[in-house]
């Protein structure tokens, strides 16, 4: 059962993080605790160079981090599988990935997870693109036991919530918002500010607000408030900012992503987050009380696992034996990574070979080569 208002604190405490990255140490220890784990990470992951990128963790071993960063990200199993079949907000867990019983015959099971006690882990994508992946993940020890439907529900709830928060700190490049030169630092994010008291009236905005105010799209200056092209649209603003005041004031906390423009191909979407007195270094009598962040959204180009399970209807099981062809020197060692026997890699290499057409190993490494292209 979920405690409400421990979960209310938290999300709070995430979009409070977006705005000081400060405060991120102490979030992802209460995302721990709260989700039901031992340890808990920001990081993204660099699928071209094998490199994992912790920006911040909480009660992780530090000699299995660095073995981790120098040694076994390269045989990790499951980054290649959220490359190529998960979406940013997909919630992703060991045996969703693979089977459980496959993930524990793993090389990099048996000598980095079983060491530490480590049995199962639970995690959001929080964005991707072609080349890296960023995520939140619990991790669970044997004294916690392996994922289930309440770890679950619980790192679902939070997802959305660090999704929005870590775009909203991307957009502020993790320049400290508040302070001394308040004005100046708004003013110099590329993204739309706009802060807006209790009633959802307009306080300030930052100067590329302003430009998108007097261009008029897309939001406008109507009555001292914000107004977006369709009426239906500038209700769901409304709403948002209200949630977010809600949040504010003691109620359960909200953040909302919004889309903003007449059609979905406009790309353009709005955050919305509460402000809360006293905090993110707000004195207690600022009239802000919620921040809309708006900015023009882009898709990113798959990455090449993603295009060819696609394009090839690669299982995820054939997947892991395609990944280990770059990283292995032949069937025995692409076996002794996976924990199975030789003839198993060699069944799924067949139906590799059989659905790319590729005729022995440096054909299936030259594929993937072909489809990371010369930018990567």
């Amino acid at each position: 059962m979920v405690d409400s208002e421990q979960l209310s604190a938290l999300i709070g405490d995430i979009y409070d993080a977006a705005l000081d990255p400060a405060l991120w140490p102490a979030v992802v220890r209460a995302t721990s605790v709260f989700v039901g784990g031992g340890s808990c990470n920001l990081s993204r992951t660099d699928s071209l160079n094998h490199d994992l990128d912790v920006s911040v963790d909480w009660g992780s071993d530090p000699h299995y981090m660095h073995l981790m960063a120098t040694e076994y990200g390269r045989i990790y199993p499951l980054p290649p599988l959220i490359m190529a079949y998960a979406r940013p907000g997909d919630l992703v867990w060991a045996d969703m990935l693979m089977p459980y019983e496959d993930f524990l015959r793993t090389r990099f099971y048996r000598e980095w997870a079983r060491p530490q006690g480590l049995c199962d882990a639970v995690g959001v994508v929080l964005e991707k693109s072609a080349t890296t992946f960023a995520t939140v993940t619990v991790m669970l020890y044997e004294r916690h036991g392996r994922v289930d439907d309440g770890v679950r529900e619980r790192m679902r709830l939070l997802g959305p919530h660090f999704r929005r928060a870590v775009a909203i700190g991307r957009i502020l490049e993790q320049r400290p918002v508040l302070g001394s030169s308040y004005a100046a630092v708004l003013d110099s994010v590329s993204a739309g500010i706009f802060l807006l008291d209790r009633s959802g009236r307009l306080v300030r905005s930052n100067a590329a607000g302003e430009r998108l105010l007097e261009r008029g799209h897309p939001l406008r200056r109507q009555a001292g408030r914000l107004a977006a092209p369709a009426e239906a649209t500038t209700r769901a603003l409304d709403e948002a900012v209200a949630q977010a005041v809600r949040g504010r004031d003691g109620g359960p906390a909200q953040g909302t992503a919004l889309p903003l423009g007449e059609t979905i191909d406009d790309g353009w979407v709005a955050h919305v987050l509460p402000l809360s007195p006293g905090r993110q270094g707000l004195p207690a009598e600022a009239p802000a009380a919620a921040a809309v962040f708006v900015q023009r959204v882009t898709l990113d180009r798959p990455h090449a696992l993603e295009a060819i399970a696609k394009q090839y209807n690669i299982t995820p099981a054939e997947m892991r034996v395609l990944v280990c062809v770059t990283e292995a020197n032949g069937i025995r060692e692409i076996a002794g990574l996976l924990g199975c026997a030789e003839t198993t890699v060699r069944t799924h290499l067949r139906r590799i070979f059989e659905k790319t057409g590729a005729r022995r190993q440096a054909d299936v490494i030259k594929l993937l080569a072909s489809f990371s292209g010369p930018l990567g």
